[in-house]
C-alpha cells in the first residue's frame, strides 16, 4: 500500500512539490470532482505532492468542511480507479471549505482566516496557488477580492491564478505579483 510520503523511484528527474495550499474556486463543481481531485490524487500517489499540502475549496454551496471532505472522498472513489483508501483519507483530512459568493467581501475574510489555520496545521508557509474552476464572468471579481485580502496581510504577496476556460475555449495561465511597501 502506498503512503502519503512514499516516492516512486521509477519517475525520472522529478521533484516533490514544496509546501502549499491549493485554493479551488468552484470547488463543488463538476470540473473539480471529475478532473482536479483525481489529478491531485495522482500527484500524491506518485510521491510528487508535498506532505505539507492542503486544499481549501470555496464555492457558493452552503457546505461545511466535513461535507466538502465527504465530497473529496466520494469523488476520488468514483473517478480514481483503484484508489488507495489510505491516500484518499490523507487527502480528505487535508481538505477544507469556505462558503461564499465570489463578490462577497466577508467570504474572502473567512478564506483568509481558513488559510491561516491551514498554514498552522499543515506547515504550508503561506504558499498558496489558486485555481479558478468558475464561470469567466466571476474571474475579475474573484481576482480583485483575492488581491485585497492578500495585500492586507503582507508587504509582499505573489499569486498565480490558473483560469480554466470551459466550453471549447483554450486554457491559459495568468501570473501576477503585487508588492506593497511599508513606510
Amino acid at each position: 500500500m502506498a503512503t502519503a510520503t512514499s516516492v516512486q523511484t521509477n519517475i525520472p528527474h522529478t521533484k516533490t512539490t514544496g509546501p502549499c495550499v491549493m485554493v479551488i474556486f468552484g470547488a463543488t463543481g463538476d470540473l473539480t470532482k471529475r478532473k482536479l481531485l483525481p489529478s491531485i490524487y495522482n500527484l500524491l500517489s506518485t510521491g510528487l505532492l508535498s506532505r505539507e499540502f492542503a486544499i481549501v475549496g470555496m464555492s457558493k454551496d452552503d457546505w461545511s468542511t466535513d461535507q466538502f471532505r465527504k465530497h473529496v472522498s466520494d469523488s476520488l472513489k468514483q473517478f480514481t480507479e483503484g484508489s488507495d483508501p489510505e491516500l484518499v483519507d490523507w487527502l480528505e483530512r487535508h481538505s477544507y471549505y469556505v462558503q461564499g459568493e465570489f463578490g462577497d467581501s466577508e467570504a474572502y475574510k473567512r478564506l483568509r482566516a481558513q488559510l491561516k489555520e491551514v498554514d498552522d496545521v499543515h506547515g504550508t508557509h503561506g504558499n498558496y496557488f489558486f485555481y479558478f474552476a468558475i464561470s469567466p464572468q466571476f474571474f475579475a471579481t474573484a481576482v480583485q477580492k483575492l488581491g485585497v485580502i492578500l495585500l492586507v496581510e503582507s508587504n509582499h504577496a505573489a499569486f498565480e491564478q490558473t483560469i480554466d476556460f470551459k466550453h471549447g475555449h483554450r486554457q491559459r495561465s495568468v501570473c501576477g505579483v503585487a508588492t506593497t511597501r511599508s513606510r
